[in-house]
């Protein structure tokens, strides 16, 4: 069965990959079982969700995934791979996208709107506290942490278009 997929991550025992699945006008958040070629899904909402972007946590246990609901909603959700429960981290009218985990586990940074242009933000996973990391006016998109965790490097798009920054 051949499915048409994109946004492959590594999990960190690099046993599974997470996915998007697409098809039918539809997708859902997948697992491959690297293994035993097992295909398992983990979100199949019954409205027309847009899924982006699953991140694998350092530990394993938890992806971060960039969800688009109905009325254009950009969001990033926890799914909790021990037990499937699904923990939104945003839900607001911002647009988040592009999560990425830092190497400890201890954030998520994401690309957000919600100053008007997009910048890099932190979510804190123990308190829930959200920082603004960045403040560049132009516009970030698609944060990678180093893995000694002190360097990001970004898209940045200024007026010759995109380039990568850290």
């Amino acid at each position: 069965d051949r499915l048409r997929a994109r946004d492959p991550d590594f999990a960190p025992d690099t046993d599974q990959v997470a996915f998007i699945a697409d098809g039918g006008g539809r997708n859902r958040l997948c697992l491959l079982d690297l293994s035993t070629r097992e295909v398992t899904t983990l979100l199949e909402p019954d409205e027309p969700t847009a899924f982006h972007s699953p991140r694998f946590s350092p530990s394993g246990r938890w992806l971060a995934v960039g969800v688009h609901r109905p009325g254009g909603l950009a969001d990033i959700e926890l799914v909790d791979l021990r037990n499937g429960w699904v923990t939104p981290l945003t839900e607001d009218v911002a647009n988040d996208i592009n999560p990425c985990w830092s190497r400890t586990g201890r954030f998520v940074y994401f690309a957000s709107d919600r100053t008007g242009v997009y910048e890099v933000f932190a979510f804190e996973i123990s308190t829930g506290r959200l920082y603004q990391c960045t403040s560049t006016g132009t516009g970030l998109f698609e944060p990678a942490v180093s893995p000694d965790n002190r360097t990001m490097a970004v898209s940045a798009y200024g007026a010759g278009g995109y380039d990568i920054a850290v």
